[in-house]
């Protein structure tokens, strides 16, 4: 039903009512330092969310059909982390709570709460040499496996995350034998450190529709944010819209909302000071659905295509 209200809305140039996804910045704190990873060059604070902070922005949300409980730190970093997601199962007990995790402190506390989807993102099958600096453990595996063989009921969903670099049908199949319920394929980002370099995307196509065509063989979902399919992709008008930010928001540490992941410099408005509707329905958000192709400044990040573009410096950003 969501990708259906999806579909239209990017077809009619719409946006919901108000965000039906909200992700939480809960740490920007991390215990690993991957190369690809623009947290650094974004200035993300090396702090956590204050447990009052995260109470406030929530008793700021009337709805909310997913919260998504990372950013760019590791959220299993956070003391309070499973607080938060009690807090969530309690007090807004029809939403769907979902984390990405490195995996390396990942243990069978997530079992105790009611969330939906565990995202463990990895470098590729054990072994296997990364050209970009982010780290593949065997700890992580190892836990990845030991939450698969303790989970019942099929929840939490458990995904699988890795960068595109190249093939990726091993990785499905080591998905299918451990019993994950999927691979998400990401794009690399280079316009952080250009010097990271990624496959062509003629290249890239054809990583993602092999993965594809094992998971299908295998019964392992395989999404690629990039590759949507045909229709929603007319929805956005051929790439002229991202496919993200009719329903969507991101929260800082400090109760900021942006549109985006990657725009924590355009601010639209605080949750501490603010009611959501007010900041959803706002001149900022509104000023960038009108000119959302020049503030997100060529990245491709949720694109069929590859556009390229430089990265916006700090003096450009107002």
């Amino acid at each position: 039903m969501r990708r259906i209200r999806k579909f239209l809305r990017c077809s009619l140039g719409l946006v919901s009512r108000l965000p039906e996804v909200i992700q939480v910045e809960v740490t920007g704190r991390c215990n690993l330092s991957c190369r690809m990873c623009p947290r650094g060059a974004m200035g993300v604070p090396e702090r956590d969310m204050e447990f009052e902070v995260f109470v406030e922005v929530f008793s700021k949300v009337p709805q909310a059909e997913e919260v998504i409980l990372s950013g760019w730190g590791e959220p299993l970093l956070h003391p309070r982390f499973y607080d938060m997601v009690a807090y969530l199962n309690e007090n807004l007990p029809k939403v769907s709570v979902r984390f990405t995790t490195n995996g390396l402190l990942l243990d069978l506390e997530v079992l105790e709460h009611r969330v939906e989807r565990v995202t463990v993102s990895v470098d590729g099958p054990p072994g296997r040499p990364s050209g970009i600096g982010h780290v593949s453990s065997d700890l992580a595996w190892s836990n990845l496996e030991r939450l698969l063989k303790a989970r019942r009921g099929g929840l939490p969903e458990v995904y699988i995350q890795s960068v595109i670099q190249g093939p990726a049908e091993d990785l499905v199949r080591l998905a299918g034998r451990l019993g994950a319920d999927g691979v998400t394929l990401v794009r690399l980002d280079t316009r952080h450190d250009p010097s990271l370099s990624r496959p062509s995307w003629e290249e890239e196509r054809k990583i993602v529709r092999r993965a594809k065509a094992v998971g299908r063989d295998l019964g392992v979902q395989v999404f690629c944010a990039n590759d949507q399919g045909w229709a929603l992709r007319l929805a956005g008008h051929l790439d002229r819209r991202c496919l993200r930010t009719d329903d969507y928001i991101y929260v800082d540490l400090d109760g900021n909302v942006t549109p985006c992941c990657n725009l924590r410099w355009y601010v639209c408005g605080n949750l501490l000071k603010q009611d959501l509707r007010k900041i959803w329905k706002g001149r900022k958000f509104q000023e960038f659905r009108m000119n959302q192709k020049a503030i997100c400044d060529g990245c491709d990040a949720l694109k069929y295509r590859y556009i390229g573009g430089r990265r916006q410096e700090a003096g450009n950003r107002r």
